[in-house]
Parts: C-alpha cells; sequence; structure tokens
C-alpha cells in the first residue's frame, strides 16, 4: 500500500470511500465522489497542439481532448467573410427580392421564368443579323411577321413614300415643297391688316387665301371654303373690296379692302358678284416653301 498522497482525481471509484465528516456535533459520513465531485482537472487535452488550434472532444466522455487542425483564423468572420470549397445557402422561393444570399438554382429557376422573353427578343436580333450592316440614315422596316428589311438611305432631298403595291417603303425624286403652313381662322376687318408667321424659314413658294363661312351667306353653308386671288375685286357692286398678300421669310401681311363688304364673292346659287359680311366669314391662309 502506498503512503504517498494520491489526488482524488486518479483514484478509480471514489464512491466506494467513506470520508467521516463532523458537522453540528455530529459525526456523519459520506462517499468520497459526494465530497470531492469531479473537477476541470478530469479532463485531459491533447499531448500536443499547435498554437490557436480549436480542441474538439475526441471520445464520448467529454473528458479528452485533441488538436481539430483548425487554426481560430481560418474561420470566415461574421463580417464581409471571404468562403473558399463550395459554400452552399438555402434557395429562395421564386420571386423573392430581399437581401438573402441568390443561389445558383435560385438564379436558373429566374432565367427559366423568362425564357419565352428571351427567346421572343433573340428571335427578332436574329431576324434583324440578317438585313444586313445598316449605315447612317437607312430604315429598318418590317417585311412580314418576324422577317425585316432594309431600304437604304436616299439621296439629298428625297421624299419617302409607300411603293405602289403598299408593301414596303421607297424613295422618290425631290418634291418642289419641303414644308407647309396653314393658319387658324382669321377675322376679316374692313381695312384692316394681318400679320401671321409661317414658320417656313424661308419665303414661301406658293400660296393663297380662303374664305371659310362661319354663318350661312349667299347660298353657302357653314363649314363651305371660297378660294379667292389676293387682288381687288372692285365691281359695279362696290368698290376698295379685295385683299393683298405680301409674303417675306418670316410672316404672310395682309390688308383687306376698305369697304366694309370687304371681299366679293360669286353667289353659290346665282353666281352674282356680292359682298360678304366680314363677321359670317373668316380667313384661312396656307402656304408652302
Amino acid at each position: 500500500m502506498s503512503e504517498q498522497p494520491v489526488p482524488i482525481s486518479e483514484i478509480d471509484d471514489p464512491d466506494n470511500i467513506r470520508v467521516v465528516l463532523y458537522q453540528s456535533g455530529k459525526m456523519v459520513h459520506a462517499p468520497l465522489g459526494a465530497v470531492a465531485p469531479a473537477s476541470a482537472a478530469d479532463f485531459v487535452g491533447p499531448a500536443s497542439s499547435v498554437a490557436d488550434n480549436i480542441v474538439t472532444f475526441n471520445d464520448a466522455t467529454g473528458k479528452v481532448g485533441k488538436d481539430s487542425g483548425v487554426a481560430v483564423a481560418s474561420l470566415a468572420p461574421k463580417a464581409s467573410p471571404t468562403f473558399t470549397g463550395t459554400p452552399a445557402a438555402p434557395t429562395a422561393a421564386p420571386g423573392t427580392n430581399t437581401t438573402q444570399i441568390s443561389t445558383t438554382a435560385f438564379v436558373t429557376a429566374a432565367i427559366a421564368a423568362l425564357s419565352t422573353v428571351y427567346q421572343a427578343a433573340s428571335a427578332v436580333l436574329t431576324a434583324l443579323a440578317g438585313i444586313g450592316t445598316a449605315v447612317a440614315g437607312d430604315i429598318i422596316y418590317a417585311t412580314g411577321a418576324g422577317t425585316w428589311g432594309r431600304l437604304a438611305k436616299g439621296t439629298a432631298l428625297q421624299t419617302l413614300r409607300m411603293n405602289a403595291g403598299a408593301t414596303a417603303p421607297e424613295w422618290v425624286a425631290p418634291s418642289p415643297f419641303q414644308c407647309a403652313f396653314e393658319s387658324s381662322q382669321q377675322t376679316i376687318t374692313a381695312a384692316g391688316a394681318l400679320t401671321i408667321a409661317h414658320g417656313l424659314s424661308a419665303a414661301p413658294k406658293l400660296y393663297m387665301a380662303v374664305l371659310k363661312c362661319t354663318t350661312a351667306e349667299h347660298g353657302y353653308s357653314i363649314g363651305d371654303e371660297v378660294a379667292i386671288n389676293p387682288s381687288s375685286h372692285d365691281s359695279t357692286s362696290g368698290t376698295n373690296r379685295g385683299l393683298s398678300i405680301v409674303p417675306d421669310a418670316t410672316n404672310l401681311n395682309i390688308r383687306f379692302g376698305s369697304n366694309s363688304a370687304a371681299i366679293n364673292v360669286l353667289n353659290k346659287t346665282t353666281g352674282a358678284i356680292v359682298g360678304i359680311t366680314p363677321a359670317s366669314w373668316a380667313l384661312v391662309l396656307r402656304a408652302w416653301a
């Protein structure tokens, strides 16, 4: 029997050893295991370990440790981690729009849901690729359902129109007029003047004046138009009737005859020369350049 002190942790079965205690004037005894329960000294670490490696249990008792071989520095931090290998995450439901991680499975499903849209766009792009290289001024137009054509740009001042078969656009010779103007209805005043801006950027090559009936008179109905010449309309029915039109690069300058009737027209029914009632008519000006 050894007479050297033995640590309690080295006793195989401390519950079979009784310890006598004195408490409150009485002698009592209890198992050694109850008096000195297992302590942290019962855990046995690995025989050797690398500094800052994580220690894990080596058996089911929870008393023997081993070096896991995993360094604390190798673990990903919670903030801005950088993963290696093939990290995995739960796949979100289709249509999810949050800050959670989007897996490759989620992306694949989202693309598949849009496949019909992509296929339609792809078909159009494929069809457009077949028309050749377009240059500035070319016109792309549909030749059929999902098919396309290209009309090369025309020459200076050519006009674009639909061809005779109404199947495609085409260029034609330049028109003598590149722009047009029509005024709103203007009030007719005896001896009055009008200055109407035409916005043609040049003096018009052609211009005309039209009387529009606003109150039925001399056989004309409301809405009827009568083209009139810019000149004197004097006749046996009255003098100082007519109008003048002087165009320039900015305006159409109008002067009415000083007679109260201002302008003569032919009666729509009888053909007789008659003076208009200015309040029953409006003047509309048209010009081309």
